[in-house]
């Protein structure tokens, strides 16, 4: 949480059951679109609702992480203006930055801090808006301990150019076999069909550990989870929030794997199958995955310091990262709240993207916002920009 001594007295009051916000069987998760504000005597903290009940209490998803139920009447519906003094956290950093609005187009706000600096952030970065005037430009850390503030010995947010990402996965999508051609002909999921090389086809078995994205209880998005158990047919899967599920193979929208992790099944099987009249479930080699990060440094090995979106670090040579770079066509990662939903870029601009969730809904936002990118096979030509350190 936001520390009292710097935000003043948020007077936050849990008023029902807080912690991470649980699937249940008769509630299916969806992103919702109504920002609010949850008023403190000195700062308001910026959030989701998530729902209503007969008591008066609305459901919150806060920016900051948790969720809560607070009185109706301490909430508002979200203005933030230019002007306004925010609190936001910028990229997988554990510190959160004062800054003032100086532009706002839609969900996307142009900030100033206290160093003078200026950068665009997505609104699902700010964490609370401040009543008073910026102060000396201390940052508020999360030290696990629950004491003050920290000197803003840190900087300024880092700067786009330091936003990278790295290979080493692929994307495979579920379908089904129906012809062998000059390739081989499958139906997707989604209904659409294509011709890929027989290659990029694989047995369709889920393995236990593997990670996949599923449309939770048939429902228009899809979560990222990792399979407990596999068979022909579907597998026990758990979602990140730690919500478990039987799903059949059809919700299965992607398995990510790492890149040597499935070879293609044995020249002409495939098609032999085909000729049998047999329409096989297989997997489709379709997009190759690239993670997203913050570089950090780098040592004299050629080895450089990247954080990922959740904090954890990574050591990767240098020559393999590129700046985040994504074309329209290309999915992406990116978090609303506490969840990671998928999408698709649309339009590019800078770094802004506009992009489209699974449910049609589209957005605005950045490349810092992104936490995996799914370049699809045919571009992997395209080599990316190399970036320096800093």
């Amino acid at each position: 949480m936001l520390r009292s001594s710097v935000l003043g007295s948020l007077a936050l009051v849990t008023l029902g059951c807080g912690g991470s916000a649980v699937r249940g069987s008769d509630s299916v998760p969806s992103r919702p679109t109504v920002t609010v504000l949850v008023l403190g005597e000195a700062a308001h903290q910026v959030g989701r609702e998530l729902g209503r009940d007969a008591h008066g209490r609305v459901h919150i998803a806060l920016h900051e992480g948790p969720t809560l139920w607070v009185e109706a009447a301490r909430v508002r519906p979200e203005a933030i203006a230019v002007g306004d003094p925010v609190v936001v956290r910028w990229d997988a950093t554990t510190a959160a930055w004062e800054a003032e609005v100086i532009e706002r187009h839609d969900r996307l706000l142009r900030l100033r801090f206290s160093d003078a600096s200026v950068h665009l952030v997505s609104l699902g970065s700010v964490l609370a808006v401040l009543a008073g005037p910026l102060s000396s430009g201390a940052v508020v850390a999360d030290d696990g301990g629950g004491h003050g503030d920290v000197p803003a010995d840190t900087g300024p947010p880092p700067d786009p150019a330091r936003h990278v990402m790295w290979p080493g996965l692929v994307d495979w999508v579920p379908a089904r076999a129906v012809r062998c051609d000059d390739g081989v002909t499958v139906l997707l999921n989604d209904g659409t069909t294509a011709t890929v090389p027989e290659a990029d086809v694989s047995a369709a078995a889920l393995e236990p550990g593997g990670r996949v994205a599923v449309r939770y209880q048939g429902g228009a998005l899809s979560y990222l989870a990792t399979v407990l158990e596999a068979s022909p047919e579907g597998a026990n899967v758990r979602y990140d929030d730690g919500t478990e599920e039987v799903i059949g193979l059809d919700l299965v929208t992607h398995v990510i794997l790492p890149e040597d992790a499935r070879a293609a099944q044995p020249r002409g099987t495939l098609c032999r199958r085909l000729t049998a009249r047999q329409v096989p479930r297989v997997v489709v080699r379709r997009a190759r995955v690239w993670r997203a990060g913050t570089l950090e440094g780098c040592g004299d090995d050629g080895m450089a310091r990247v954080t990922d979106r959740t904090g954890e670090i990574f050591e990767r040579r240098l020559t393999e990262l590129r700046r985040v770079a994504v074309a329209p066509g290309h999915g992406v990662l990116v978090p609303w709240g506490t969840e990671q939903y998928l999408a698709t870029v649309q339009t590019v601009t800078g770094a802004e993207l506009a992009i489209r969730y699974e449910d049609g809904e589209e957005a605005t936002v950045t490349t810092g916002d992104v936490r995996m990118v799914l370049v699809p096979i045919a571009d992997l030509a395209s080599d990316g920009e190399r970036p320096t350190c800093p």
